[in-house]
């Protein structure tokens, strides 16, 4: 084997390994809103804010319904609950 095509290989691997590294470990505070979506469908409750926001790892937590208008800033920190017109959970995202 060349000794250009040994490095290059080695150099990806490494390239590889430390990326997967980097997204095996989460910044603390920061939202993962998939770990919430076990609240879709429920029925809004302050426990279950709590819950989600417990889950899904974020600081805050944020109610929106329908017709309200909010702010379009993005927070990494941040879980957003979109409630629909019966008063369950349409939607979990991050921001």
């Amino acid at each position: 084997m060349r000794p250009t095509l040994l490095l290059s290989t080695l150099f990806a691997a490494c390239l590889a390994c430390a990326c997967a590294q980097q997204q095996a470990t989460p910044v603390p505070g920061t939202c993962n809103a998939q770990a919430a979506q076990f609240a879709v469908g429920y029925i809004f409750t302050d426990a279950l804010v709590d819950e989600v926001r417990r889950r899904s790892g974020a600081k805050l937590a944020r109610v929106v319904r329908p017709g309200r208008a909010v702010t379009m800033d993005f927070s990494a920190e941040r879980v957003n609950l979109e409630i629909e017109a019966g008063n369950r959970v349409a939607k979990v995202r991050c921001g």
